[in-house]
Protein backbone atom coordinates (compact mmCIF):
# COMPACT_ATOMS: atom_id res chain seq x y z
CA UNK A 1 0.00 0.00 0.00
CA UNK A 2 2.19 3.00 -0.92
CA UNK A 3 1.42 6.15 -3.33
CA UNK A 4 -1.95 6.73 -2.00
CA UNK A 5 -3.84 9.18 0.40
CA UNK A 6 -5.23 6.36 2.63
CA UNK A 7 -7.15 3.60 3.00
CA UNK A 8 -10.03 3.73 4.90
CA UNK A 9 -13.39 1.32 6.22
CA UNK A 10 -12.09 -1.81 4.25
CA UNK A 11 -12.15 -5.34 4.60
CA UNK A 12 -9.94 -7.85 3.67
CA UNK A 13 -11.37 -11.62 4.05
CA UNK A 14 -10.33 -15.17 3.46
CA UNK A 15 -6.82 -14.50 1.55
CA UNK A 16 -3.80 -16.99 2.27
CA UNK A 17 -0.27 -15.89 2.25
CA UNK A 18 2.20 -18.95 1.99
CA UNK A 19 6.26 -18.77 1.63
CA UNK A 20 6.12 -14.72 0.57
CA UNK A 21 8.47 -11.74 2.20
CA UNK A 22 5.69 -9.89 3.53
CA UNK A 23 2.08 -10.74 3.37
CA UNK A 24 0.91 -6.87 3.95
CA UNK A 25 3.09 -3.86 3.32
CA UNK A 26 2.48 -0.07 3.96
CA UNK A 27 5.40 2.85 3.44
CA UNK A 28 4.86 6.20 3.06
CA UNK A 29 6.97 6.68 0.29
CA UNK A 30 10.09 8.64 0.06
CA UNK A 31 8.29 11.57 -1.84
CA UNK A 32 6.67 12.09 1.13
CA UNK A 33 9.30 12.04 3.62
CA UNK A 34 11.73 15.70 4.15
CA UNK A 35 15.12 15.55 4.12
CA UNK A 36 17.29 15.08 6.13
CA UNK A 37 15.44 12.88 8.57
CA UNK A 38 12.98 11.41 6.80
CA UNK A 39 9.29 12.85 8.71
CA UNK A 40 6.31 12.92 7.24
CA UNK A 41 5.22 16.34 5.19
CA UNK A 42 1.89 17.94 7.00
CA UNK A 43 -0.94 15.95 6.06
CA UNK A 44 -2.63 19.12 4.74
CA UNK A 45 0.14 18.76 2.11
CA UNK A 46 0.43 15.19 1.37
CA UNK A 47 -1.45 13.53 -0.86
CA UNK A 48 0.04 10.29 -0.61
CA UNK A 49 -0.07 10.15 3.40
CA UNK A 50 -0.82 6.08 2.91
CA UNK A 51 -2.84 5.89 6.24
CA UNK A 52 -5.16 3.10 6.98
CA UNK A 53 -7.83 3.27 8.78
CA UNK A 54 -11.18 1.49 10.35
CA UNK A 55 -9.71 -1.93 8.20
CA UNK A 56 -10.62 -4.89 9.01
CA UNK A 57 -8.50 -8.43 8.00
CA UNK A 58 -11.03 -11.37 8.61
CA UNK A 59 -9.48 -14.92 8.44
CA UNK A 60 -6.02 -13.87 6.69
CA UNK A 61 -3.98 -16.66 6.70
CA UNK A 62 0.19 -16.17 6.39
CA UNK A 63 2.10 -19.06 7.14
CA UNK A 64 5.99 -19.41 5.85
CA UNK A 65 6.81 -15.59 5.31
CA UNK A 66 9.63 -13.52 6.53
CA UNK A 67 7.00 -10.63 7.36
CA UNK A 68 3.17 -11.05 8.35
CA UNK A 69 1.87 -7.14 8.27
CA UNK A 70 4.90 -4.11 7.51
CA UNK A 71 2.54 -1.11 8.99
CA UNK A 72 4.48 1.91 8.41
CA UNK A 73 2.17 4.87 7.54
CA UNK A 74 3.14 8.48 7.57
CA UNK A 75 -0.14 9.99 9.96
CA UNK A 76 -0.75 7.01 12.19
CA UNK A 77 -3.18 4.23 11.39
CA UNK A 78 -6.44 4.19 13.34
CA UNK A 79 -8.86 1.64 14.79
CA UNK A 80 -7.77 -1.63 12.36
CA UNK A 81 -8.63 -4.99 13.32
CA UNK A 82 -7.30 -8.79 13.06
CA UNK A 83 -10.16 -11.15 13.68
CA UNK A 84 -9.97 -14.74 13.00
CA UNK A 85 -6.58 -14.43 11.95
CA UNK A 86 -4.01 -17.61 11.36
CA UNK A 87 0.02 -16.32 11.42
CA UNK A 88 2.17 -19.65 11.77
CA UNK A 89 6.11 -19.52 10.96
CA UNK A 90 6.78 -16.11 10.53
CA UNK A 91 10.66 -15.82 10.86
CA UNK A 92 10.01 -11.82 11.41
CA UNK A 93 7.74 -9.68 12.55
CA UNK A 94 4.40 -10.85 12.55
CA UNK A 95 3.01 -7.51 13.35
CA UNK A 96 5.70 -4.21 12.65
CA UNK A 97 2.75 -1.87 14.36
CA UNK A 98 4.45 1.80 13.69
CA UNK A 99 2.22 4.84 14.80
CA UNK A 100 -0.69 2.72 14.95
CA UNK A 101 -3.16 4.12 17.55
CA UNK A 102 -5.63 1.23 19.46
CA UNK A 103 -5.03 -1.89 17.16
CA UNK A 104 -6.52 -4.81 17.70
CA UNK A 105 -6.05 -8.59 17.39
CA UNK A 106 -9.15 -10.62 18.15
CA UNK A 107 -9.60 -14.75 18.22
CA UNK A 108 -6.31 -15.03 16.14
CA UNK A 109 -3.55 -17.94 16.20
CA UNK A 110 -0.38 -16.50 16.42
CA UNK A 111 2.54 -19.97 16.38
CA UNK A 112 5.99 -19.91 15.85
CA UNK A 113 6.02 -15.51 15.10
CA UNK A 114 9.54 -13.93 15.80
CA UNK A 115 8.70 -10.90 16.85
CA UNK A 116 6.05 -8.60 17.68
CA UNK A 117 6.95 -4.95 17.51
CA UNK A 118 4.76 -1.18 18.19
CA UNK A 119 1.47 -1.17 20.86
CA UNK A 120 -2.01 -3.45 20.56
CA UNK A 121 -4.46 -5.27 22.32
CA UNK A 122 -4.56 -8.94 22.15
CA UNK A 123 -8.49 -10.50 22.79
CA UNK A 124 -9.22 -14.33 23.28
CA UNK A 125 -6.39 -15.51 20.82
CA UNK A 126 -3.37 -17.79 21.29
CA UNK A 127 0.22 -17.13 20.96
CA UNK A 128 2.67 -19.74 21.03
CA UNK A 129 6.75 -19.16 21.00
CA UNK A 130 8.26 -21.40 18.31
CA UNK A 131 12.11 -21.74 17.10
CA UNK A 132 11.62 -18.22 15.65
CA UNK A 133 10.46 -16.30 18.55
CA UNK A 134 12.18 -13.96 20.55
CA UNK A 135 9.26 -12.59 22.25
CA UNK A 136 5.64 -12.99 22.52
CA UNK A 137 4.15 -9.31 22.87
CA UNK A 138 5.31 -5.51 22.02
CA UNK A 139 6.54 -3.48 25.27
CA UNK A 140 3.09 -1.37 25.13
CA UNK A 141 -0.04 -4.62 25.19
CA UNK A 142 -3.38 -4.96 26.40
CA UNK A 143 -4.04 -8.91 27.09
CA UNK A 144 -7.54 -10.21 27.55
CA UNK A 145 -8.52 -13.68 27.89
CA UNK A 146 -5.74 -15.27 25.90
CA UNK A 147 -3.26 -17.95 26.43
CA UNK A 148 0.49 -17.80 25.51
CA UNK A 149 2.84 -20.53 25.67
CA UNK A 150 5.86 -22.51 25.16
CA UNK A 151 5.74 -24.65 21.50
CA UNK A 152 7.79 -26.71 19.93
CA UNK A 153 11.54 -26.20 19.65
CA UNK A 154 11.30 -22.46 21.26
CA UNK A 155 14.87 -21.36 22.27
CA UNK A 156 15.24 -20.51 26.34
CA UNK A 157 15.75 -17.39 25.64
CA UNK A 158 12.22 -16.37 24.46
CA UNK A 159 10.81 -13.71 26.28
CA UNK A 160 6.67 -12.54 27.88
CA UNK A 161 6.88 -9.35 25.95
CA UNK A 162 10.34 -7.45 24.24
CA UNK A 163 12.57 -6.68 26.67
CA UNK A 164 13.81 -2.72 26.97
CA UNK A 165 17.40 -2.00 25.37
CA UNK A 166 20.14 -2.33 27.87
CA UNK A 167 20.34 1.36 29.55
CA UNK A 168 16.59 2.27 28.30
CA UNK A 169 14.95 4.82 30.57
CA UNK A 170 12.37 4.40 32.54
CA UNK A 171 9.78 5.68 29.95
CA UNK A 172 10.44 2.72 27.55
CA UNK A 173 9.81 -0.37 29.59
CA UNK A 174 7.40 -2.72 28.92
CA UNK A 175 3.72 -1.55 30.67
CA UNK A 176 1.23 -4.57 29.93
CA UNK A 177 -2.21 -4.96 30.44
CA UNK A 178 -3.34 -8.59 31.44
CA UNK A 179 -6.65 -9.88 32.53
CA UNK A 180 -8.14 -13.51 32.56
CA UNK A 181 -5.11 -14.59 30.68
CA UNK A 182 -3.44 -17.98 31.32
CA UNK A 183 0.45 -17.72 30.93
CA UNK A 184 2.57 -21.12 30.39
CA UNK A 185 4.97 -22.71 31.65
CA UNK A 186 8.80 -21.39 30.52
CA UNK A 187 7.77 -17.92 29.97
CA UNK A 188 10.50 -15.74 31.30
CA UNK A 189 9.71 -11.68 32.03
CA UNK A 190 12.83 -9.64 31.46
CA UNK A 191 14.76 -8.32 34.49
CA UNK A 192 13.96 -4.83 33.82
CA UNK A 193 10.97 -3.34 35.83
CA UNK A 194 7.71 -3.20 34.06
CA UNK A 195 5.90 0.39 33.47
CA UNK A 196 2.82 1.19 35.00
CA UNK A 197 1.56 -2.18 34.36
CA UNK A 198 -1.76 -3.81 35.48
CA UNK A 199 -2.00 -7.64 36.48
CA UNK A 200 -5.22 -8.75 36.78
CA UNK A 201 -7.22 -12.24 37.81
CA UNK A 202 -4.28 -14.00 35.31
CA UNK A 203 -3.08 -17.88 35.38
CA UNK A 204 0.81 -17.95 35.59
CA UNK A 205 2.40 -21.12 35.80
CA UNK A 206 5.13 -21.96 37.93
CA UNK A 207 7.89 -22.73 35.91
CA UNK A 208 11.04 -24.25 37.31
CA UNK A 209 13.20 -21.89 36.97
CA UNK A 210 10.50 -19.29 39.11
CA UNK A 211 11.52 -16.13 36.73
CA UNK A 212 8.14 -15.84 35.95
CA UNK A 213 6.56 -14.83 39.24
CA UNK A 214 9.26 -12.85 40.31
CA UNK A 215 7.62 -9.30 38.54
CA UNK A 216 8.82 -6.08 39.22
CA UNK A 217 5.93 -2.90 38.94
CA UNK A 218 7.16 0.54 39.45
CA UNK A 219 5.77 2.86 41.66
CA UNK A 220 6.61 6.41 40.07
CA UNK A 221 9.35 5.24 38.52
CA UNK A 222 11.19 4.60 41.84
CA UNK A 223 9.42 1.93 44.17
CA UNK A 224 9.16 -1.52 43.17
CA UNK A 225 6.90 -4.24 44.72
CA UNK A 226 7.91 -7.94 43.95
CA UNK A 227 6.05 -11.16 43.80
CA UNK A 228 8.14 -13.87 45.10
CA UNK A 229 7.75 -16.79 42.98
CA UNK A 230 5.72 -18.52 44.89
CA UNK A 231 2.87 -20.66 44.31
CA UNK A 232 0.57 -18.06 46.01
CA UNK A 233 1.77 -15.14 44.48
CA UNK A 234 0.93 -17.21 40.50
CA UNK A 235 -2.15 -16.03 40.24
CA UNK A 236 -2.95 -12.36 41.68
CA UNK A 237 -6.52 -12.14 42.42
CA UNK A 238 -6.60 -8.14 42.69
CA UNK A 239 -5.39 -5.06 40.21
CA UNK A 240 -2.14 -4.30 40.51
CA UNK A 241 -2.22 -0.64 39.67
CA UNK A 242 0.75 1.68 39.97
CA UNK A 243 1.37 4.63 37.77
CA UNK A 244 3.06 8.17 37.50
CA UNK A 245 -0.37 9.52 39.25
CA UNK A 246 -0.52 7.47 42.39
Amino acid sequence: MDDIYGLDNNLFSHLAFDHCGTAFYQHAPDSQRVKPGGRCKPAWNNPSLGYMDKVVFFRVDITNCGVGFQLDACRADNLNFWVENALVNISGDGFSLHDNSEPAIVSSLLSNVGTMVGSTSIVNSKLVAGPDTQWLLPTEAKIEGSTLEIGAGARDTVTLFQPAKPGAAFTSMPSISMSQSVVGTGLRLSSATLRESVLLNNQLADPADAHLNKIGLAINGTETVVLSGARSDAAPRSALCFGPTW
